[in-house]
């Protein structure tokens, strides 16, 4: 069979050898090369969807769901949103980046060749299609443009025959092909959306919509159950009158919210009415239209002279007139300066003014006379002068009361960071005392039957419990981090997305780059029992570092799926999941993976429990379990989220992560029970794991956080230091620190008098004011001295009392 090329439905290179050329310009295929070659034709790749390329600055974003494109036959939305940093270009130079959309659903951004003279795009990989492009001059970038590649077959112009025999009202018009132009016929009365493959979609396709039913249709204004809602700018319904024909244009840029948009102007009454000119002054012989109910409903008028002489008569009954007495019911409000009372000689008016600044209400009270009397003034002056006289303050200085009646600045100071007593200059301390005298600090005198208190100062102490159980920062450089594990030994590794993958050794310090950069991003991380780590890089390879190496490298699966997430089991199983396919695994962590014949879904979380149970989560669905690693992944009926990770503890707690709006960290104590949330701040979530400790990390597209639940904490941390400083002076001058306690007297109420029993001088010379003195052990015991207090003898030895 051969196809000649004046036939030929599409255009080819005559030079391009199918297989063999013909005398005439055709070439030989098989039946199923050329029913290839025509769906290729018919189902070219192609963007079904345009969605928003937003700029901020340089950097690009795309937002979830918003591109539909057809690749290798087969449609795909991107589920993620995807964001990008535009770099600039060298001074001078020029530069053209391409955003591609993969085979696997995802987006990735291509950068050019910079030039001196004219930028050339960089090539569209296989198996993408370019969706934006974005040109940058020096370090002007352009705004985003989206490429428009689409072409219209001549089907599209032929009439789709609706009839739906005698069902009158229409949900949705189901279109099975490319066909723009609808025919309504039979019993249809009402249409109110139209049903629509993402692949017959294109921007800006001409609609028709023609009635051919031999009555009224009403389109409905966004409304209906099909995927393309019918859009009128004037938000009513319209009414298509029999053998009508109205046109529309197809807004699918956002798939969201796809519409068929009227072309032209909604000629209903209401609109032509609302579209009219304004005539402000009212005649007596202006029309007013009017449906006569007494009279088959017909079109008719009223002149403005009988409207007014027919409300008069009905509204005399409750208007208030101009002289006759009337009871009013309900709140009738007067306008500033509207309500005024003339005085008995009728010369003038007094009018009200309501200077309230709320609403309130005032009762008249039972005194005959003036409303406000001698009796209320003196009343009100005594309150007033009550009152303490309001004053003008000092900046960062604390008010306090002079008296009863007066405000005035107190001796303290407070800017929020430090505190001052009578400082003469801005406190540089945490509690600064002024230095125009010497000072004290301690506890006021008790009374003469009360023991003096004690004071006691103590520097800050570290615990070997659980202070906080949220998730705390840890405070790492702003990235997108987008995966986690933890190491046996406790060491702490995360990915980022379209960069590198960080190492924090021990769990405690900074994340430092290993090296390894990933094109797409890393998406899952998992230690295996054996101290190997697994890494995903999205939607491409499975990579793995052993415990002797410094680097990961790509591992062979036997398989090509888009991987999003992976785990390893206790028993060194590993499991691994595809964002559009099955769920895999590798025996023993070497060999092929295996499919595990589970329903296709938006797999994207997984983990392994420490008794062998496997859990998933699904992506706006719900998580599912493998028990003990045999049989298939059974739902566990919880609420459908935007599940993206899960992690496992040592102690079998299991944990899931969501994203997007509401997001939260969810766990189920022990492997039991439904999945609680755990009241965390709303964060992007992207990844979760758990340390040997029991310590639970998750990752955001900003920071890296943790929730402590190992008690005991870290060993040998330091306590706060107790620093007593002495003042320090100039040059050879004294500077001490003093030890003073009270001296005893005889029993009784005398009181005792402060001496000073030792001090440390500047030279760092401890002296003793009056250290007592004894020949030996016996006569310091004999002498009333403790055990264990310190002595001399007469030479100057020091001796400890035994």
């Amino acid at each position: 069979m051969s196809i000649l090329a004046s036939n030929n439905p599409f255009p080819h290179d005559p030079d391009d050898n199918w297989r063999l050329k013909t005398d005439k310009g055709g070439c030989e295929l098989t039946a199923q090369q050329l029913l290839d070659k025509i769906e290729d034709i018919g189902f070219p790749d192609d963007i079904l969807v345009h969605g928003a390329v937003v700029k901020a600055l340089n950097k690009m974003t795309i937002a979830a769901f918003a591109f539909t494109c057809r690749i290798n036959h087969q449609v795909l939305t991107n589920p993620d949103a995807f964001e990008t940093t535009i770099a600039v270009a060298s001074e001078g130079f020029k530069r053209i980046d391409i955003l591609v959309f993969t085979k696997f659903a995802t987006i990735v951004k291509i950068q050019g060749t910079e030039s001196i003279d004219s930028a050339e795009e960089p090539a569209t990989p296989p198996d993408t299609i370019k969706i934006s492009f974005v040109s940058v001059f020096g370090d002007l970038i352009d705004e985003p443009v989206i490429p428009i590649e689409t072409f219209v077959t001549k089907m599209e112009s032929q009439d789709f025959i609706a009839s739906y025999g005698a069902t009158a009202v229409i949900e949705r018009i189901e279109l099975i092909d490319v066909r723009s132009s609808i025919s309504l016929t039979g019993a249809i009365t009402d249409v109110k959306s139209i049903q629509v493959s993402g692949e017959f979609m294109r921007p800006g396709k001409p609609f028709f919509i023609k009635n051919k039913t031999g009555h009224d249709v009403k389109l409905w204004h966004l409304s209906g159950t099909g995927n393309v809602k019918i859009f009128f700018p004037n938000t009513l319904n319209f009414t298509v009158k029999n053998n009508e024909v109205v046109q529309f244009n197809l807004n699918a840029n956002d798939s969201s919210n796809v519409r068929l948009e009227y072309v032209g102007v909604a000629a209903e009454l209401g609109y032509q009415i609302s579209s009219a000119s304004e005539k402000v002054t009212i005649n007596d012989n202006d029309k007013v239209g009017v449906s006569d109910s007494e009279d088959s409903n017909k079109t008719k008028y009223w002149k403005f002279s009988t409207i007014k002489s027919t409300l008069k008569t009905y509204f005399d009954t409750f208007y208030l007139t101009q002289s006759t007495d009337q009871n009013v019911s309900g709140i009738k409000t007067f306008l500033t300066g509207k309500f005024g009372l003339r005085n008995v000689a009728n010369t003038f008016t007094s009018f009200f003014t309501n200077a309230n600044t709320a609403s309130r209400t005032y009762t008249f009270q039972n005194r005959n006379g003036t409303l406000l009397d001698d009796t209320d003034l003196t009343a009100i002056n005594t309150s007033i002068a009550t009152k303490q006289t309001v004053f003008t303050g000092i900046a960062n200085y604390v008010t306090k009361s002079l008296n009863a009646t007066t405000l005035t600045v107190s001796r303290l100071f407070d800017n929020g960071t430090f505190l001052g007593i009578g400082t003469m200059n801005t406190p540089l301390k945490d509690i600064t005392l002024g230095y125009q005298a010497d000072r004290e600090i301690g506890i006021e005198d008790s009374d003469n039957t009360t023991v003096g208190r004690n004071l006691r100062i103590s520097a800050g102490r570290t615990i070997n419990y659980i202070a906080n159980v949220n998730f705390i920062p840890l405070n790492q450089a702003s990235r997108n981090w987008s995966s986690i594990t933890v190491d046996l030994n406790g060491d702490v590794y995360a990915g980022v997305s379209g960069g590198d993958i960080y190492k924090q050794v021990g769990g405690g310090g900074i994340f430092t780059a290993i090296g390894q950069l990933g094109l797409y991003g890393w998406n899952s991380m998992a230690t295996a029992p054996n101290r190997d780590i697994y890494v995903i890089q999205q939607g491409i390879n499975i990579f793995k570092k052993t415990l002797a190496a410094s680097t990961f490298t790509v591992v062979s699966t036997g398989v090509t799926v888009g991987w999003e997430a992976i785990t390893v089991a206790p028993n060194g199983d590993v499991y691994a999941c595809s964002g559009s396919a099955d769920i895999y695994k590798q025996t023993g962590g070497t060999g092929t993976y295996v499919a595990l014949g589970q329903t296709s879904r938006n797999w994207r979380g997984i983990c392994a429990a420490p008794n062998g149970d496997i859990y998933a989560c699904v992506i706006n669905g719900d998580i599912y379990k493998q028990t003990g690693g045999t049989g298939n992944f059974v739902a566990l009926g919880q609420t459908s989220r935007i599940w993206k990770a899960m992690a496992a503890s040592p102690s079998g707690d299991i944990y899931a992560c969501t994203t997007g709006a509401g997001a939260d960290i969810y766990k189920q104590s022990n492997g039991m029970g439904n999945f609680v949330a755990m009241g965390q701040t709303v964060r992007n979530y992207q990844s979760l794991a758990v340390a040997p400790n029991g310590n639970v990390y998750t990752t955001t597209n900003g920071d890296m956080y943790y929730q402590q639940n190992n008690a005991t904490g870290a060993s040998n941390l330091d306590g706060g230091n107790l620093d007593l400083v002495a003042g320090t002076g100039k040059g050879n001058a004294k500077s001490r620190l003093r030890f003073i306690t009270g001296a005893k007297t005889a029993s009784g109420s005398n009181m005792q008098t402060e001496t000073v029993r030792a001090y440390i001088d500047e030279n760092g010379f401890m002296i003793w004011n009056n250290m007592p003195t004894y020949p030996d052990n016996a006569a310091a015991l004999t002498g009333g001295l403790p055990v264990g207090c310190e002595y001399k003898t007469a030479t100057g030895d020091r001796k400890i009392v035994y």
